[in-house]
C-alpha cells in the first residue's frame, strides 16, 4: 500500500541538578523554536491554542500523552476499539481529523491512520500544544479538526539533570504502577545533547464500585490490563550562529499491553494482548538563514512501527488453536520530508512556501505464515 501526499502553501522523586551558569536568552522559547511550527496571520492569536508545559504535567503527575492533554479545555480522551488505543478528540474529530505531530513530524500507523497515543511518556517532552482554529498547511494533510504538536525536550543549561521516580496507587489495592525517569544534557555556545531514559509499569486499572462482578471480571481490578512503556531518547544539535541550528533525534519506543476481555459475556470475549509494540523514529531539523529575515527550514524523518498481536482460544492466554485466533505481525514503516522557506523581507508580510511529501509502506501477515514481502 503506497500513500504519497504533496502539500504546497502557505509518593514522588524529583532530583534537579542544573549548573550555576544562566542561559544566555532571557526565555526558553528561542531553544524550542525549531520543533515548533509557527503560524502567522494574526496579530494576537492564544484563544484556539493552548498548551500544557513540562512543569504542569509534573504537577498533576501526567505520565503519558492521553492523560497529559486532558488538562487542556476543549480536549476529550478515550481508550478506543478492540486493540484498546488511547487516543484524543478535538471539538469531536479523532486523530484520522486531529493529527499528533512530535517535534512537528506527523505520527500514525500506516495501515489505518491510528496509533495508540497511551504508548508516549512524558518523561523526555516540553510541552503539549493543541491547535483548534484553522490549521496552517505548513502542517499537511487530514488536519480539518485541528492540530496537536508534542515538543521534545532539550538542554538549556551546561549541565541539566532531571531524574524522576515515583509509585502508583490505587484506592484499596495499593501500589498499582511506578515509573522511573532520567534525562542528561548539555549546552554549549555552538552544540547541545540530551539523552533520556524512562520506564512506566503499569499493574492494573481499576473499575468503579459500583460494578457487579462476573466470572470473567470478579474483583475490581481490570482483568489483563497490563503495560509496560521502555523509552529511550537522544538528541545532537549543532548552533554555529544566533539564527541557524540543527539536529538529530533518536527515539526508540518498546511496549508490552495487554487488552481487557468483555467482562459480560463469554461468547463475546476477545482474548487478546500486545507482546510487541514498538517504535522507532530518527529525523533531522534545520533552520538556515539564506538571506535577510529568510530562512530555510527542513525536517526529514524515517518511522518504524513493529507490531504484533495476539488473540487466544480462551482466557489461559496460552492457545491459537481456534480458526478465530492469530498472532498477527505489522510490519511498516514511513519516510518523509517537509521543506519550508519563509521570508519576513517584505514589510508586513510573512511569506511561506511549504512543501510536505509522505512515503508509507504496511506489511502485514501471520506469524505462522512467511511474511509478505510486497508494500
Amino acid at each position: 500500500m503506497k500513500k504519497n501526499y504533496v502539500v504546497a502553501g502557505a509518593i514522588l522523586l524529583s532530583v534537579n541538578m542544573l549548573a550555576q551558569e544562566q542561559p544566555k536568552v532571557d526565555s526558553l522559547k528561542n531553544y524550542y523554536e525549531i520543533q515548533e511550527v509557527n503560524i502567522f496571520g494574526k496579530d494576537k492569536n492564544e484563544g484556539p491554542i493552548h498548551k500544557v508545559d513540562v512543569q504542569l504535567i509534573q504537577d498533576f503527575n501526567k505520565t503519558n500523552v492521553v492523560d497529559a492533554v486532558n488538562l487542556l479545555p476543549g480536549v476529550s480522551i478515550t481508550q478506543m476499539g478492540a486493540r484498546n488505543e488511547g487516543s484524543i478528540l478535538v471539538r469531536g474529530f479523532n486523530s484520522l481529523r486531529t493529527p499528533v505531530f512530535f517535534d512537528g513530524i506527523p505520527i500514525y500507523t500506516p495501515y489505518d491512520g491510528n496509533f495508540d497515543l497511551s504508548r508516549f511518556t512524558t518523561f523526555d517532552i516540553h510541552s503539549i500544544s493543541v491547535e483548534k482554529s484553522l490549521v496552517s498547511v505548513q502542517y499537511g494533510p487530514n488536519t480539518m479538526g485541528g492540530a496537536v504538536n508534542i515538543v521534545s525536550r532539550k538542554p538549556v543549561k551546561a549541565l541539566d539533570i532531571d531524574g524522576q521516580s515515583g509509585v502508583g496507587f490505587a484506592d484499596g489495592t495499593g501500589v498499582n504502577s511506578y515509573f522511573t525517569a532520567l534525562n542528561i544534557g548539555t549546552r554549549q555556545d555552538k552544540y547541545y545533547i540530551m539523552g533520556s531514559a524512562s520506564l512506566l509499569k503499569v499493574d492494573n486499572y481499576l473499575i468503579s464500585r459500583k460494578f457487579d462482578g462476573t466470572p470473567l471480571q470478579p474483583s475490581l481490578e481490570r482483568v489483563n490490563s497490563e503495560s509496560m512503556d521502555v523509552r529511550l531518547s537522544a538528541k545532537f544539535g549543532y548552533t554555529p550562529n544566533k539564527t541557524d541550528e540543527y539536529s538529530f533525534s533518536i527515539i526508540s519506543q518498546n511496549a508490552d499491553k495487554d487488552i481487557a476481555p468483555n467482562a459480560l459475556k463469554a461468547g463475546n470475549s476477545n482474548w487478546r494482548n500486545y507482546p510487541t509494540y514498538d517504535k522507532r523514529s530518527m529525523y533531522l531539523k534545520t533552520r538556515t538563514l539564506v538571506a535577510n529575515k529568510t530562512f530555510l527550514n527542513f525536517t526529514g524523518y524515517y518511522d518504524t512501527y513493529y507490531n504484533k498481536m495476539k488473540q487466544y482460544d480462551d482466557d489461559q492466554y496460552t492457545l491459537l488453536n481456534k480458526n478465530s485466533s492469530f498472532s498477527s505481525v505489522y510490519d511498516d514503516y514511513s519516510l518523509g520530508g517537509i521543506l519550508n522557506l519563509t521570508t519576513e523581507a517584505i514589510k508586513n508580510n510573512v511569506i511561506t512556501l511549504s512543501v510536505n511529501n509522505k512515503f508509507d509502506s504496511h506489511k502485514e501477515h501471520n506469524e505462522e505464515i512467511l511474511a509478505n514481502t510486497s508494500t
